[in-house]
């Protein structure tokens, strides 16, 4: 959030001209981040945001980052484990939710599964509603993440009694 606040406040010195409801608003959720507003702001903030994250040695890579446009279902974005897409003719904003796979829990079983498979099942879980359903499941995703998070590697081969329980909430 520091470095968010001095890339709008470098954005506010280099850019005198522009109303305080013109600036992009930043949607932050977690470690990811959607800017909204006019192209052009949006673009400044978003070079300005990159300088203050390489200068604290953040990295941030290209093939991480999307521009939502005006496109069609072809252009949806993958962002925080679902589909989005922004119409610009209709000012909508659509959403396509990935649907849980059993047979992909299933078929990495208790041997085969990995913190990156694991975080990779507990991803499809997207927080839109706010429903109860909906925070159950962010719970036991949580659970799963939180049961497999210390694992050495990525894809390293779970413990058979760790994989078990990680799965059971998925």
């Amino acid at each position: 959030r520091i470095l968010l606040l001095t890339a709008l406040s470098a954005f506010r010195i280099l850019h005198p001209g522009v109303a305080e409801e013109d600036i992009p608003a930043c949607i932050m959720v977690m470690d990811d981040f959607l800017l909204v507003g006019e192209e052009e702001y949006v673009e400044a903030l978003e070079n300005l945001l990159l300088t203050v994250w390489r200068l604290t040695n953040f990295c941030c890579p290209p093939e991480k980052r999307s521009t939502w446009g005006d496109g069609g279902p072809e252009d949806a974005v993958r962002w925080l484990g679902a589909r989005w897409l922004w119409d610009g003719f209709t000012s909508k904003l659509s959403l396509s939710r990935p649907a849980a796979d059993k047979g992909e829990s299933d078929a990495t079983g208790p041997r085969g599964a990995s913190k990156r498979s694991i975080f990779r099942q507990a991803g499809r879980f997207v927080a839109v509603s706010l429903g109860v359903g909906e925070a159950l499941s962010r719970a036991h995703c949580d659970v799963a993440r939180a049961l497999v998070g210390t694992a050495p590697t990525w894809d390293s081969p779970l413990g058979e009694k760790e994989a078990l329980e990680a799965k059971k909430h998925l």
